[in-house]
């Protein structure tokens, strides 16, 4: 499915069907769907269809539009549904939020690309306000309705865990290090490339002041380790330690 970069959210997380069905009547030529009366035409079935492609991808076939088309078309159904339940409910985002949620829809393009994506999608600003509007109101009578109303214990956690341990044996991350060790006094076990042993505290802030400007500067870490580091178990192999579980790492004060 070629979908564009976040463009419309049209789908809600929900159906809610409508408790009764009026009068069935024969919709007109161009009527794709009925919602309490209320048509959903091809033609605005379309423009929320091409506000989902990808004008720089590849069209997808005849069949894989109709589908697409179909999906669109149900997830208008449910907005309908949806934005009734809202009015009813005065559920219905203000013109303050929409405008923060423009501005953080619009934050990401410059706006010769903005422009660019809406005119390539027929679309215009008061088209994608109005959109984002009905996303804001539908998200609010799900939270309402929906959200709002889940309550989950700490029992229902533990029953989950317990009756489902299978997804939750994973394996842990692990992370390969490496690490040049440098200290202030002399070890006589010491075996790095360069003989280079610090000896004093003075020294070894020296040292270590020294060897962060070459690594700043583009040094290889493995080379440097074998060069300086005054571990004698990790210098001889670039100070490399292995992959080491992330359980095991500890945080180092600065």
């Amino acid at each position: 499915m070629r979908r564009g970069r976040g463009w419309l959210v049209l789908a809600a997380a929900v159906t809610i069907v409508p408790a009764g069905c009026k009068k069935q009547v024969v919709p007109d030529a161009g009527v794709w769907g009925m919602v309490d009366g209320a048509p959903i035409t091809s033609a605005e079935v379309d423009k929320f269809y091409r506000t989902q492609l990808n004008p720089d991808a590849p069209q997808p076939s005849q069949d894989e539009a109709l589908s697409l088309k179909l999906n669109v078309l149900d997830e208008l159904i449910n907005n309908h549904i949806l934005l009734e339940k809202a009015k009813a409910l005065g559920l219905q985002a203000a013109d303050g939020e929409v405008e923060d949620k423009f501005t953080e829809f619009k934050s990401p393009y410059t706006e010769e690309e903005f422009q660019r994506q809406i005119k390539v999608r027929g679309y215009t600003v008061d088209d994608l306000k109005n959109d984002i509007r009905q996303q804001l109101s539908i998200q609010k009578v799900i939270n309402h309705e929906v959200v709002a109303k889940i309550a989950v214990t700490d029992q229902d956690v533990s029953d989950f865990y317990n009756q489902n341990h299978a997804q939750f044996n994973v394996t842990e991350t692990q992370y390969r290090i490496a690490q040049i060790v440098v200290t202030p006094h002399k070890d006589p076990g010491l075996r790095n490339r360069k003989n280079d042993d610090a000896t004093t505290d003075p020294e070894a802030r020296r040292k270590i002041a020294a060897l962060d400007q070459q690594l700043t500067n583009g040094a290889d870490f493995a080379q440097v380790a074998m060069d300086y580091s005054e571990d004698p178990a990790s210098a001889g192999s670039g100070g490399d330690l292995g992959y080491v579980p992330e359980s095991s790492l500890k945080v180092i004060p600065p």
